[in-house]
């Protein structure tokens, strides 16, 4: 999904999405244009997914702390 310009209101879709997936494996959301509110959306779903275990969040309008916090996940 990198480099589609899906903002914070894509993110609000795309954790309804992390929190139901059981295969998932890999998270590409680069340049997406996410900002704080998504990433702490983004953030929170991730949380509650064991099956994401690559994130790929850079080059998105949160903070690098917030950034920081998604991809570590």
């Amino acid at each position: 999904m990198s480099y589609n310009l899906i903002g914070d209101e894509g993110a609000r879709d795309l954790a309804i999405a992390i929190r139901r997936t059981t295969s998932l494996e890999i998270l590409r959301v680069a340049g997406c244009g996410i900002g704080e509110t998504g990433g702490e959306i983004l953030q929170d779903a991730l949380a509650e997914n064991s099956t994401i275990i690559i994130i790929d969040a850079f080059q998105n309008l949160m903070s690098m702390e917030q950034e920081s916090l998604v991809n570590a996940l």
